[in-house]
């Protein structure tokens, strides 16, 4: 029910096309970089398909991309990942019952091409599930009718967002949102790292999502010893507490309010 093309070998049109037609009732295929212009004029009807991995395919445009949507009505889940000459209206066309998109760049200085128009596809979407667009520069607005059950916005110049209240998983590490937009009881683990805040917002999160298991606070100025041991006594679900490369908060701060955390995996690396 799976087939997965080497990402290192460059396949004729006709081998990767024959492989998907004999190959009944797929339901994953990992294309990668095998997903050419080429390959999308010849590809087969894969009515069963419902996750499609296009990740790292470098030669993909928005007809290509379109050409491959048409052939996958059932399609639940796509990654379009590091596929740089991809733009949101590539995504114009994505079938209303994807649940699950990934796009923009795995890498932390990616060149993704998506823009605030992304949004207006998002919302035709009838059961969206699971976002990820990172380290996309020209993506600086998210605003949902309905917020994903996870959202990872990591590295995008995100300065707005809205419809987020009921997203349970959140990343907005390397990002410039301003955090008291974008917090809610409903989170159960939130990404903060590399942003810059003040001990009163930190308060907050903490006072506020009360059913956090993960909070990530990595590289991000202003989480200092006594929001540390705020959030080891307030938040007990917490399970995780990550405010490593923090100048304020030191090692022995760390190892002093551990104690109080049974079962607690406290993170304080240089």
């Amino acid at each position: 029910r799976l087939i997965k093309f080497a990402p290192d070998v460059a396949f004729p049109v006709t081998f990767v096309t024959g492989a998907l037609r004999r190959h009944r009732g797929l339901e994953t295929v990992v294309l990668g970089k095998q997903a050419t212009t080429e390959i999308a004029g010849a590809l087969p009807a894969l009515p069963t398909v419902v996750t499609l991995v296009l990740r790292g395919a470098a030669l993909l445009g928005n007809k290509a991309l379109g050409q491959i949507l048409v052939k996958c009505p059932a399609l639940k889940a796509l990654d379009v990942q590091d596929c740089p000459r991809l733009t949101s209206a590539g995504l114009a066309n994505m079938p209303r019952g994807l649940s699950r998109l990934f796009c923009g760049s795995t890498h932390p200085r990616g060149k993704g091409k998506m823009c605030d128009k992304l949004n207006t596809y998002l919302n035709r979407l009838d059961d969206l599930q699971q976002l990820g667009v990172r380290s996309c520069p020209g993506f600086e607005k998210i605003a949902l009718k309905a917020a994903p059950f996870a959202l990872d916005l990591t590295g995008s110049p995100v300065t707005e967002a809205s419809g987020l209240v009921g997203v349970r998983h959140l990343s907005v590490a390397e990002t410039c949102v301003d955090v008291t937009t974008v917090i809610s009881g409903s989170l159960q683990s939130l990404n903060l790292s590399g942003i810059r805040l003040d001990s009163k917002v930190l308060t907050l999160v903490v006072t506020t999502c009360a059913l956090l298991s993960r909070l990530q606070a990595a590289r991000c100025r202003g989480a200092d010893d006594t929001v540390v041991s705020q959030a080891l006594s307030t938040l007990a679900r917490l399970r995780l507490l990550d405010v490593s490369s923090n100048p304020v908060t030191e090692r022995a701060v760390l190892v002093k309010v551990a104690a109080e955390a049974v079962g607690m995996g406290v993170v304080n690396t240089p």
